[in-house]
């Protein structure tokens, strides 16, 4: 996604030389009248299924799903899954992000159970 690319360019004006790495959620956020809060792939997977509504995806590839809960609040769901984080890497090239600069994920155990094998694939 392009605000990682923006950040990254911003900081390296910053900091010059020092190592700069961006850092990634593993899990999503649900948006609704009670608040954000992060949500793990598996939840939001769950909520679309029990609301019985599709997950749409973003220009970016990153899936979304807009549901309402028992109580009638609707509720916007963002995560990223083996798709959208796949995107997200090809996309952070050598001509996009210098060489020097790291990816780094965080909240472990909310991905995409399928998200590290896809990424030991994409792997030269």
């Amino acid at each position: 996604p392009g605000w990682a690319v923006d950040a990254i360019r911003l900081a390296l004006k910053k900091v010059g030389t020092v190592p700069v790495d961006v850092s990634v959620p593993l899990y999503g956020t649900d948006f609704s009248s009670y608040g954000t809060r992060p949500i793990s792939y598996v939840e939001a997977m769950g909520f679309a299924y029990v609301a019985k509504v599709p997950i749409q995806r973003s220009a970016t590839q990153a899936p979304h799903v807009d549901w309402r809960d028992g109580a009638g609040v609707q509720h916007y769901t963002w995560f990223d899954d083996r798709v959208s984080t796949l995107a997200a890497l090809r996309a952070w090239d050598a001509s996009t992000l210098p060489p020097g600069v790291g990816v780094v994920y965080y909240g472990f155990g909310a991905e995409d159970p399928t998200l590290w094998d896809g990424i030991a694939k994409e792997l030269p």
